[in-house]
């Protein structure tokens, strides 16, 4: 035979031979001393389709990466743009500025909450999103954004004692559209890193709003380890109780002047007061009695 007959010949019993492997595999097995043909087909692993990204998640992962300088200047602009509201009467304001303190310190108490009970790294690795697991416990078995979810209330609070209609919409839109973002980039990389598990998860639970079943013994069972608490949340809290006396000043100076008063004196008591416990916190964190 000619070299050319046999190449031939060798790829019709390999086209014949891929014919064949789609065709169920015959064989047979015995019942009872009674012969039985059984099928089984070839299985082929189901091939992993890519998630596919668009517009909105690039936005996400941008804000995610430059959060710490987009969302204070953001902040800045919208606040300085705007004058603060002149709630009506003094019982107005003090209800405002209760109402704001009282968002904005629930949200950072979620905060402790979550970073106290669970070790997660906050901000990823080199400003990029980071898991080395699941986090679907504590916390996290009721709402699969919690640190996000204290974020806004945070965010919530804060407009909340500006009091200016037009700067709570412009920031809530600007805020929750970036958060909103900043989730579905991270729901994108947990989806490629984890596949079906993140799947099954977030049918499980909620993306923001709290699922409040059981959520009551789930806060009472947390084991928070107050170190790592403290080392995680101290500057965040720090900054939000300054902008919270900043937005209070400012609001006390347009309301009512400049003049020296009892205020006063209490909104720069508070500020001394919590620059100093940022600062031990700080230096305890850098010496190692504060868990990173």
């Amino acid at each position: 035979m000619r070299p050319t007959g046999i190449l031939h010949a060798i790829s019709v019993v390999r086209g014949i031979g891929a014919r064949l492997s789609a065709f169920p595999i015959c064989s047979v097995a015995f019942k009872n001393e009674t012969p039985v043909f059984v099928t089984a087909t070839r299985e082929r692993p189901a091939a992993r389709m890519p998630v596919r990204s668009g517009p909105f998640v690039g936005y996400g992962r941008f804000i995610f990466r430059y959060r710490n300088i987009a969302f204070p200047i953001a902040a800045a602009a919208i606040l300085l743009g705007f004058r603060p509201g002149a709630p009506i009467g003094a019982l107005g304001e003090v209800a405002t500025d209760f109402l704001g303190l009282l968002l904005a310190g629930f949200g950072q108490m979620v905060h402790v909450l979550v970073l106290g009970t669970v070790p997660i790294r906050r901000g990823g690795i080199d400003k990029r999103f980071h898991a080395d697991g699941l986090a679907t416990e504590g916390c996290y078995a009721h709402c699969r954004n919690p640190l996000y979810f204290g974020n806004l209330l945070v965010v919530a609070g804060l407009l909340v004692i500006f009091a200016n209609l037009e700067a709570g919409v412009i920031a809530g839109v600007f805020f929750g559209f970036s958060y909103a973002a900043i989730v579905a980039a991270e729901e994108h990389f947990l989806i490629q890193r984890f596949g079906d598990e993140y799947r099954a998860y977030c049918r499980r639970v909620p993306r923001w709003a709290p699922k409040l079943s059981g959520l009551g013994g789930t806060v009472k069972s947390l084991p928070i380890e107050w170190r790592r608490a403290v080392s995680k949340v101290y500057a965040s809290a720090y900054s939000c109780i300054v902008v919270a006396v900043a937005l209070l000043a400012y609001k006390a100076y347009y309301l009512r002047g400049s003049a020296l008063t009892l205020e006063t004196l209490v909104f720069v008591a508070v500020f001394v007061l919590c620059s100093a416990l940022c600062l031990l916190a700080r230096h305890l964190r850098k010496n190692g009695f504060l868990a990173r």
